[in-house]
């Protein structure tokens, strides 16, 4: 009974930490959720792994480097002893004092080193996995180095979009149309100039998706309910068939699973799009097509190709 306390509390422990480990898997399956809320999921993540994991791991592996480095000595001569005794029985050369004490004192001579040899082996077992980490890291990062690419993924751009305007990319696939966005939004590394943006930016991807969150939270993009705005939302989205189709209306539960809803969830200053009428005429807009059928909606327009503006105009 005495023993079955720190082994259960163990196994508590074990189980609290796969009960983390599963919340883990539940993030990692919703990773485009995650990245909305990125620093608060690597503060939580940085958590449970090193205040909680790694201090588990860390007691146990000291708890059992202790046990085996006290225990060695005794049970070298249990075993010795018991060994000897098991084949006095099968000869004529009895257990006897003279051979006990002498046994001893020797064993008491070898204790120190017998001790020491777990921590040497643990040692050993150490600096060969630091060695090995050592050589992948090196062998990895050479192989980044060599298929690293340093060509521009953009050059040369000069692009001026005021407020209420209509700009459009136009381009062939790969034409570096996406990479432009990316630039604005500050995803691509500048080795040169800046991006100046004032006010807010939405960025609407080629991909839709949504939070795993109410219809309502999807809409509204963790800003403050403002009925007014949220019904002028709704009928400029056309949402009102959708939602009265839906048990629950707005209050239904949906995942990146469930089907798509449009929204307009902040009405930034900036939009970064790829459908720009209506209540986003008084912003600035950036819609990025490969049709040249959009060209009478824009105010002004540029062609990339290969990273570069060929052509611009208005």
């Amino acid at each position: 009974m005495i023993i079955s306390i720190p082994l259960n509390t163990a196994i508590a422990r074990m189980l609290k930490m796969q009960e983390q480990q599963m919340k883990n898997r539940d993030l990692l399956a919703n990773i485009k959720s995650i990245e909305r809320y990125e620093y608060v999921f690597i503060r939580h993540v940085l958590h449970v792994r090193n205040d909680l994991e790694l201090k588990m791991l860390k007691k146990i592996g000291i708890a059992l480097n202790t046990t085996l480095w006290g225990s060695i000595p005794h049970l070298s001569v249990i075993v010795t002893f018991s060994s000897f005794a098991t084949a006095s029985v099968f000869s004529s050369r009895p257990l006897t004092a003279g051979v006990i004490f002498p046994a001893i004192s020797l064993f008491m001579l070898l204790q120190f080193p017998l001790a020491m040899f777990s921590q040497v082996t643990s040692n050993v077992v150490e600096a060969l996995n630091a060695l090995v980490k050592v050589q992948k890291s090196s062998l990895d990062v050479g192989d980044e180095w060599n298929r690293q690419d340093t060509s521009a993924a953009l050059e040369d751009i000069n692009l001026t979009v005021h407020k209420g305007e209509l700009v459009g990319v136009l381009g062939s696939v790969g034409s570096g149309k996406s990479s432009l966005l990316s630039a604005i939004i500050g995803d691509v590394r500048k080795t040169e100039d800046e991006v100046a943006l004032f006010g807010n930016v939405a960025y609407a991807a080629q991909t839709p998706w949504i939070l795993s969150a109410l219809v309502q939270g999807d809409i509204l993009f963790s800003h403050e309910y403002d009925e007014a705005l949220y019904n002028l939302v709704i009928e400029a989205c056309a949402l009102k068939p959708n939602l009265d189709f839906l048990l629950q209306g707005d209050l239904t539960e949906v995942g990146e699973k469930a089907i798509t809803l449009p929204s307009i969830p902040t009405l930034p200053d900036t939009s970064l799009i790829m459908g720009p009428q209506g209540l986003l005429a008084t912003k600035a807009r950036v819609l990025v097509t490969n049709s040249i059928s959009y060209l009478k909606y824009f105010d002004q327009f540029v062609y990339l190709r290969r990273g570069m503006i060929l052509e611009s105009g208005k």
